[in-house]
């Protein structure tokens, strides 16, 4: 049996604005609800319209900005006597009305243990 680990997402409350905060939390609330109910998946989606009115970005432009400042920010991962950092997103694009987002194994198989930010 694998290490437990521990996940801390500070950077995210820390340096975010409150509007890329909110997109942040739009997103991960979607995949952690997504793997809840399904397992991961390699691709997570949302309506674009959905993403902006959820997280209160106003316009594509607003939420494309918190989009990039999100990138900027790690996932801070203990395990064992090793820690590591990496991106919350594994890829992600903005097309046809819809976000579509992937997230790296080693964050998505503790997503559901991770409190909401």
């Amino acid at each position: 049996m694998g290490e437990e680990a521990s996940i801390n997402l500070s950077a995210f409350e820390n340096r975010l604005s409150p509007v890329a905060l909110a997109c942040f939390r739009v997103l991960f609330g979607n995949a952690r609800d997504r793997i809840s109910l399904d397992g991961p998946r390699k691709m997570y989606e949302l309506p674009l319209d959905g993403f902006i009115e959820a997280s209160g970005a106003g316009d594509i432009e607003t939420a494309a900005r918190s989009i990039r400042d999100i990138i900027q920010c790690r996932v801070e991962m203990k395990k064992g006597d090793a820690l590591y950092f990496f991106p919350f997103l594994a890829s992600i694009t903005i097309e046809k009305g819809i976000v579509r987002y992937s997230l790296l194994p080693e964050l998505e198989s503790e997503l559901p243990s991770i409190p909401m930010p």
